[in-house]
């Protein structure tokens, strides 16, 4: 892993890592400095033929750990609900292996690039153009998939109010009266 510190590109390891607060530790260093995975400039070194994507995936991620986010279950007595925290939309660097599916998304992990193809998850090997494709782990099928929750919809349409004309008049409180 590097990191850029002190103005310049340094090679070291990680030695802790506890949500936003990582500890790096440069290469002849003693002590090691703070580090944050969504503000401080890092990036990974890779053995093979790897290229970063020309944009940054916006991944949805908990607030308190950075973690991905999940819907997960909460329980109290006889009620069952939806269990939500606070969640925070994070631009991460995308690194994609060359010639296969595997991306590295920022600091979250691996995962896998997916498109479908006639009703049918398919392996994506190239950057996509579109916004047409899922990130996510386990076996390509739809039940199995399980995706990383990302927001790359930019350019969403707007919609625009417009006055209604009301099709019945409303009473005055006289005649309600």
């Amino acid at each position: 892993m590097c990191a850029y510190v002190t103005n310049k590109w340094r090679k070291g390891k990680l030695v802790s890592k506890k949500g936003t607060k990582w500890r790096f530790r440069p290469h002849g260093w003693r002590k090691d400095i703070p580090l944050c995975p969504i503000r401080s400039k890092w990036r990974y070194v890779f053995r093979g033929d790897v290229f970063q994507w020309s944009f940054k995936l916006p991944v949805v991620l908990i607030k308190e750990t950075l973690k991905p986010f999940a819907y997960r279950v909460e329980r109290f007595g006889r009620w069952k609900g939806a269990k939500m925290s606070r969640t925070v939309i994070c631009r991460l660097p995308v690194w994609h292996f060359e010639g296969t599916n595997r991306l590295v998304v920022g600091h979250v992990g691996s995962w896998h690039l997916a498109r479908t193809s006639l009703g049918k998850l398919v392996p994506c090997l190239e950057e996509p153009k579109d916004e047409s494709f899922f990130v996510g782990r386990g076996e390509l099928s739809p039940k199995k998939f399980k995706c990383l929750k990302t927001c790359r919809r930019a350019q969403a349409p707007r919609v625009r109010l417009s006055p209604v004309i009301p099709r019945f008049t409303v009473p005055s409180r006289d005649e309600l009266g």
